[in-house]
């Protein structure tokens, strides 16, 4: 960032914007991933009890033909987790297209300026400025998902 408000002071605006707004998207996100990630939990838990249940009592089942039975309670529970689970992969998608989104915005913002303002800025100085530009969005990217992934993971210690 320092590169490249060095280049052009005008860049720390679209910079100061960009950080707002990658604050405020992955508070949101973190809200709801962490629901989310608890109804997983809660929808998680019936299908490991239900394979401990199933295979200590495996000879009963057997004996009685109750397998169409539990298979299908087994199918129950795994829809209800594997839909809860996709809902949480969506979230988290979503969260990396919309900081890809903002990123791009950023850059384009920074090349606008660049272009505005061509005849003060040496070709040398705007690509360096666009470069640095480009490892500072890379960096933010990784920063938010892995902030927001560890926030998630530690809902599910719960």
């Amino acid at each position: 960032m320092i590169v490249v408000a060095i280049v052009n002071p005008y860049l720390i605006i679209p910079g100061i914007f960009l950080f707002a707004l990658t604050i405020i998207i992955r508070g949101i996100y973190i809200k709801s991933a962490r629901d989310i990630k608890r109804l997983e939990g809660l929808t998680r838990s019936p299908v490991y009890s239900h394979v401990s249940t199933t295979l200590n009592g495996l000879a009963s089942i057997r004996a009685y033909g109750a397998q169409q039975a539990f298979r299908d309670q087994y199918y129950t529970y795994q829809n209800d987790h594997s839909a809860t689970w996709f809902v949480f992969l969506g979230a988290s998608r979503t969260l990396g297209l919309l900081a890809d989104w903002l990123c791009v915005a950023y850059l384009a913002a920074i090349a606008a300026v660049l272009m505005a303002y061509q005849h003060g800025i040496t070709s040398g100085s705007a690509g360096l400025a666009f470069a640095s530009a480009l490892m500072l969005t890379g960096q933010t990217q990784f920063g938010v998902r892995q902030s927001a992934e560890l926030e998630s993971q530690m809902t599910s210690v719960e």
